[in-house]
């Protein structure tokens, strides 16, 4: 399987597995096409995650895909690594409230600890200088950018880094959870899980670009939002409001990307556009 790593860094990953559908990031899978590989996914990615954050997860109770054998390109620009294979079920072809129970369960589990500080991700941050870098991008492909959008941006970008902080997954959505044979639910793509908003992955969840979710959906992320700011002191009132500012700061961060993303030639991001778009609708109602 080493072999097979060093042909996918020579840019022959294509002839050893079926490309998944791409991701919005670099990060490409491929399911192999040997029977004897199978159970295992090869990626290419100009970043691997910290081994030590898959044992991290695992003692918090978080099912999240093994990695071995990872074979890094001589001028580091690029990785290949072997990750388990978890199948195809994703929480978009089946985002029933049973599942997002679970979701919200996996979702506590992970952050109810601080990352150690001798993981990389404990050392970065979803924080104000990073929010600025991801709404200079929304402006970049807004329709109409103007000064008073970019102070907005700031003053969003300030109000929605605030503390308290927990682990976050980063980019939690339908598509980044699996749902297993088991019966379990697993998180993929963890590697950019870092300390964060506690309200981030909530406000992930409820603006999903990649279905259309529900009012039943939302009344219980807004449920589930109140009780993490009751954990922390916060009123009801508070609550609803940072949870608003920080969905308002993920979905304009999502039109940013599916906006680069479609002028490059992503034509399959137009829905997930037009979604994120009804949701910034919803939120400035």
């Amino acid at each position: 399987m080493k072999e097979d790593l060093t042909r996918a860094l020579q840019g022959d990953a294509h002839k050893i597995g079926k490309l998944l559908t791409p991701e919005a990031g670099d990060r490409r899978y491929y399911r192999p096409f040997a029977p004897e590989k199978h159970g295992w996914l090869l990626v290419t990615s100009a970043q691997v995650p910290d081994p030590a954050l898959w044992k991290w997860l695992h003692q918090q109770k978080v099912r999240a895909p093994r990695i071995r054998e990872v074979c890094t390109r001589a001028d580091g620009a690029q990785t290949a690594y072997w990750v388990e294979d978890l199948g195809d079920m994703h929480f978009v072809h089946q985002p029933t409230l049973e599942h997002m129970e679970q979701v919200l369960e996996l979702r506590r589990n992970f952050s109810k600890s601080p990352i150690p500080l001798s993981i990389s991700n404990a050392r970065w941050a979803l924080d104000e200088t990073l929010f600025l870098k991801e709404l200079q991008i929304f402006q970049d492909y807004a329709d109409s950018a103007s000064g008073v959008l970019a102070k907005d941006c700031q003053a969003l970008a300030k109000s929605a880094s605030e503390k308290p902080w927990a682990p976050q997954h980063r980019d939690f959505h339908s598509r980044n959870l699996l749902f297993l044979e088991t019966g379990e639910v697993a998180c993929i793509d963890y590697q950019d899980l870092r300390p964060g908003p506690v309200l981030y992955d909530l406000a992930s969840l409820a603006t999903d670009a990649y279905y259309d979710v529900s009012e039943l959906f939302q009344k219980r992320l807004l449920r589930e939002a109140c009780e993490v700011g009751d954990a922390e002191g916060w009123s009801e009132e508070k609550s609803k409001e940072i949870f608003r500012v920080t969905q308002l700061q993920r979905v304009w961060k999502a039109l940013g990307t599916f906006g680069r993303l479609i002028q490059e030639g992503r034509t399959d991001y137009e829905e997930p556009q037009s979604r994120a778009r009804i949701h910034v609708t919803r939120i400035l109602s």
